[in-house]
C-alpha cells in the first residue's frame, strides 16, 4: 500500500468513530426516557474532639506490692534463732541514724573503664567511694545518677543530690 490509501482509510476511521460518537449524543438527547442519576454522598465524618471525655476499658490489677515502701526503715530488725535469753519476741530495738548528715554532691564517670565514683558526705568526712564500696559503717551500694543507695548504720535508703 502506498502512503496516500493508508492517509485514506485512516480518515474514514476517524470519520466514522466520529460519527458514532455525534450519533449517540443526537439519540441520547432526543429521546424521552429519563434516566435516575445515582449519586453516592460520603456519609458526615465524625469530628475528633480531643477534649471529649472517653470511657477506659481497661482494668487496673491492683494485687501487686508496693515499690515503694521500704522495709529497711523499720525501728525494729528482727533478729535470727539465736535470741539472748529471756528476749521472747525476738526483735532487738536499735537506735535510727541520723540521715540529714549524709550528702550526696554527685558523680564522676570514666568514660574509658565507665567506672562511676559518688562523691558524697557523712559527718562532715568527704568519701569518694564506687559501687560497692565501704568506708566503716558507710556503705554505697549503687549510684543511679540522681541519687545514691547507701546503707549507713544498719540502715538502707537513697540519698537525692543536693
Amino acid at each position: 500500500m502506498s502512503k496516500k490509501t493508508t492517509t485514506y482509510l485512516l480518515i474514514a476511521g476517524v470519520l466514522l468513530i466520529w460519527g458514532i460518537i455525534i450519533y449517540r449524543i443526537i439519540i441520547g438527547l432526543n429521546s424521552e426516557k429519563e434516566y435516575l442519576i445515582i449519586t453516592t454522598v460520603p456519609g458526615k465524618k465524625e469530628v475528633y474532639d480531643d477534649y471529649e471525655f472517653k470511657r477506659d476499658s481497661g482494668k487496673l490489677a491492683l494485687n501487686y506490692r508496693d515499690p515503694f515502701s521500704v522495709s529497711e526503715f523499720n525501728d525494729t530488725i528482727k533478729k535470727s534463732n539465736n535470741l539472748p535469753a529471756g528476749k521472747a519476741s525476738g526483735r532487738v530495738n536499735l537506735a535510727l541514724p541520723d540521715w540529714s548528715t549524709i550528702r550526696y554532691f554527685g558523680y564522676i564517670a570514666n568514660p574509658k573503664s565507665h567506672k562511676v565514683i559518688s562523691m558524697v558526705s557523712v559527718n562532715g568526712k568527704n568519701l569518694t567511694l564506687a559501687d560497692g564500696e565501704r568506708d566503716h559503717e558507710f556503705e554505697l551500694i549503687k549510684n543511679m545518677r540522681d541519687s545514691v543507695l547507701v546503707r549507713y548504720k544498719l540502715r538502707t535508703g537513697y540519698i537525692s543530690r543536693n
